[in-house]
């Protein structure tokens, strides 16, 4: 499994009681544990409430994970112990058939923002990493999605370059495949350098 966050150790808010001792606490239990108990151990550490949500976003090469509530503490030990699975809700961002750009960034940045994110979507058609047709309601982009390899690319610039860093970490050179250079994977000034040119 791989999730879009590389830090380990920096956990939601939500599981604070767990506090930072719950891994290695769990990883000597499970250490201690014998064969004929392991399988109730893995369910009560994987089944117990809340249920570990996780969002997925499909990408070119394959998806990526990210915990989206009560699963910090033991994503992370399942990661740190290398156990190849894990059982989890999984909640898939689909992107809409209509995106208009008030939806992808704040209305508050007003009108020059919106320009810019309709000009990047432009752009974005052009290079071949969306497909779909662009109109106008007025001064708003509005985007009929045919398809997007890389759905993330349709947020505001801080989104996509942070997908892209993870993406790029777990899937190497997938996004340079699809037409878009190294070096806009760099970073977010990066991205809308490449992005806005």
């Amino acid at each position: 499994m791989q999730a879009i966050d590389e830090v380990w150790g920096d956990f939601d808010h939500s599981e604070a009681s767990r506090g930072p001792s719950w891994i290695p606490r769990a990883t000597h239990e499970l250490l201690a544990t014998k064969p004929d108990q392991l399988a109730a151990f893995i369910r009560h550490h994987l089944a117990e409430e809340p249920a570990i949500s996780l969002s997925i976003i499909n990408g070119p090469a394959g998806p990526l994970y990210n915990v989206s509530m009560g699963g910090a503490h033991r994503t992370h030990l399942f990661r740190i112990l290398g156990l190849p699975w894990m059982i989890a809700k999984l909640y898939a961002r689909i992107p809409p058939r209509r995106f208009d750009v008030a939806s992808v960034f704040d209305t508050a940045k007003g009108m020059t923002e919106a320009a810019r994110v309709g000009r990047g979507w432009q752009t974005l058609l052009k290079r071949g990493l969306l497909h779909g047709r662009i109109r106008y309601e007025g001064a708003f982009a509005v985007l009929d999605l045919d398809h997007a390899p890389a759905p993330w690319l349709l947020g505001d610039s801080a989104l996509a370059s942070a997908y892209n860093t993870a993406y790029e970490r777990v899937y190497p050179g997938t996004l340079t495949k699809l037409g878009i250079p190294t070096t806009a994977l760099t970073g977010l000034d990066a991205w809308e350098q490449w992005l806005y040119s």
